[in-house]
C-alpha cells in the first residue's frame, strides 16, 4: 500500500494579530529559556576568549567617566555644589546606573543582530535573543554591583541591608531600558541612523541628566530634568544605595508603569516584523 505524505497549505490570514495575544507571547517565551541560556554562555565565553581584561569591560567606561569628573572637582577646575557629602560615590553611582541604563536599551538589538543569520536559516521561538540579552545586563550589573559595594564601604563605610533595596529598583531601571531597546529594534535593523543617534544622544542626556552633578532646587534647569524620564531612574536607586530617602518615587513607579506597556507593544512589533526585517535584510 502507498504512503501518502501529509499536505499542508498556508493559506494568508489575520492570524498575525495573535502576537499580540499574552498567552501566546509568554508561551514562546517558555519554549525560549533553554535556547536563551544558551546563547548567553555561547557569548560569554566567546567574550573572555578574545578578551584580555574581559569582565572588566563591564565597568570600566562608567569608571573611567567618573574618574574624569573626580579628578576635575578635586582640583577645582569644576565646581559642583550642593551634593551630597561624598562625590565619588555620588557620581560613580550615577554613571554606572547611567551606563547600565544604555546598555540595557542597545542590548536587544545587538542581540538581535548577532544572531540574523540564525534567524535566518532556522525556524525557533525568536525571544531566546531577548532572553540572552537580558541574562548579559543581569551578568554585568552584578559586576558592577559588587564593585559598587565596595567602594561605597571604602569611600564612606555607609553601606547597610537597607542599601539592598537597590537591586529591585536597579532591575526596574534595566527593565525601562530594555523595553525601549526591545521597541527599537525593528528600526534599528532597517536604519543604522537610529544606532548612530543613540551613541550620540547617550553622550547628551548625560549631561541634562543628574548623574555627575545634583538635580538643581529651582530655575528652568530644574523643571527641564523634572521632566526627563531618566532622572528618576537616576535618582532613586543611587539614593537607595548610599541610604538616603528617595523623594522621586511616584515618578518612578509612574514609569516603571509606562515601561511595562512599551514592553509589550515592543515585543508584539518584534514577532510581526522580524520575519519581514530578516527577508529584507538577508544574512
Amino acid at each position: 500500500m502507498e504512503n501518502k505524505l501529509k499536505e499542508t497549505v498556508y493559506h494568508p490570514t489575520h492570524a498575525d494579530v495573535k502576537v499580540f495575544a499574552l498567552g501566546n507571547m509568554y508561551r514562546d517565551l517558555l519554549l525560549s529559556r533553554f535556547l536563551g541560556r544558551q546563547l548567553f554562555v555561547r557569548d560569554t565565553l566567546a567574550t573572555f576568549r578574545q578578551s584580555l581584561l574581559g569582565l572588566f569591560w563591564a565597568f570600566i567606561p562608567p569608571f573611567f567617566t567618573a574618574s574624569v569628573w573626580i579628578f576635575l572637582t578635586l582640583f577645582n577646575l569644576v565646581k559642583v555644589n550642593n551634593t551630597v557629602e561624598n562625590y565619588p560615590v555620588f557620581v560613580l553611582c550615577g554613571t554606572i546606573m547611567f551606563q547600565t541604563f544604555f546598555e540595557a536599551l542597545k542590548a536587544p538589538t545587538e542581540a538581535v543582530m548577532n544572531g540574523r543569520s540564525m534567524m535566518s536559516k532556522l525556524k525557533f521561538p525568536r525571544e531566546a535573543f531577548l532572553i540572552s540579552a537580558f541574562y548579559r545586563m543581569l551578568f554585568n550589573f552584578l559586576a558592577r554591583f559588587v564593585a559598587l559595594v565596595l567602594l561605597l564601604v571604602v569611600f564612606s563605610n555607609s553601606f547597610s541591608w537597607n542599601s539592598l533595596l537597590f537591586i529591585p529598583a536597579a532591575l526596574a531601571l534595566i527593565l525601562c531600558g530594555f523595553s525601549i531597546g526591545v521597541l527599537l529594534i525593528p528600526f534599528q535593523m532597517l536604519y543604522e541612523d537610529f544606532g548612530r543617534f543613540l551613541a550620540i544622544a547617550s553622550q547628551v542626556v548625560m549631561y541634562i541628566t543628574p548623574v555627575v552633578y545634583p538635580m538643581p532646587e529651582s530655575g528652568r534647569l530644574y523643571h527641564f530634568m523634572l521632566w526627563n524620564p531618566i532622572t528618576p531612574l537616576i535618582t532613586v536607586t543611587r539614593d537607595l544605595l548610599t541610604g538616603q530617602y528617595p523623594t522621586m518615587w511616584p515618578q518612578f513607579t509612574a514609569i516603571m508603569l509606562c515601561s511595562l506597556l512599551i514592553l509589550w507593544i515592543g515585543w508584539a512589533m518584534y514577532r510581526i516584523t522580524m520575519p519581514i526585517i530578516i527577508e529584507r535584510i538577508g544574512s
